[in-house]
């Protein structure tokens, strides 16, 4: 992990060093050393993916807001919040606000604004994160351009997507288990309320 990566793939890298944090101690120095890359690689206050991408950054995987809110805490940096929120505000807001209203959107994309907006609410206790967690995560429910829900409740499939004003009629394990991470909450509640005989074909003897 010392080679050069990419501040999306550093994203996963200070996550996943955070969780082995809590059994060994020497992971600190390397989720400092990750995060200061990551925020070396922006552009007008935004989080990239890479020193290469122009423009906006695309939303696939992009966890770095995530990754520095939840670093902050362990690492006692108000800096790095105050650059997870700023970058936060710029790609991700206004999109939630839209119903991500562009041409392509994957539950992918949205579950990485609702990790973020999740993360930023937990650390800073702001409630509007909490509101912007909460409309991103409607997305599923038909709030889109495509005024359709990609998240099917009664066959508990997630579509791959809104392409061009329509829902996509795949429904690959990607976006199932993204949208199963965005809505965990909502989806174990209705576990919970299913019994076991509508979950299953047979009828017990």
């Amino acid at each position: 992990m010392d080679a050069p990566a990419p501040s999306d793939v550093r994203a996963l890298h200070v996550l996943i060093a955070i969780e082995l944090q809590d059994r060994d101690h020497m992971w600190r120095p390397n989720i400092a050393k990750w995060c200061n890359e990551i925020i070396d690689c922006s552009d007008r206050g935004m989080l990239m993916n890479s020193p290469d991408e122009r423009d906006t950054p695309h939303l696939w995987g992009h966890l770095q807001e995530f990754a520095l809110a939840k670093a902050s805490v362990l690492l006692d940096q108000h800096r790095m919040l105050e650059v997870a929120e700023r970058s936060a505000s710029k790609i991700f807001e206004g999109l939630i606000d839209s119903g991500f209203d562009r041409p392509h959107t994957s539950p992918y994309d949205v579950a990485s604004a609702v990790a973020a907006m999740s993360e930023l609410r937990e650390v800073t206790k702001e409630a509007k994160y909490d509101d912007l967690a909460t409309l991103a995560r409607r997305w599923f429910h038909g709030r889109n351009p495509a005024s359709t829900p990609v998240y099917d409740i009664n066959l508990g499939l997630v579509a791959d997507g809104v392409d061009n004003g329509q829902v996509s009629t795949n429904s690959g394990a990607e976006s199932n288990i993204e949208g199963a991470i965005a809505l965990l909450e909502e989806t174990t509640e209705r576990a919970r309320s299913l019994s076991f005989a509508t979950m299953t074909p047979w009828k017990s003897a």
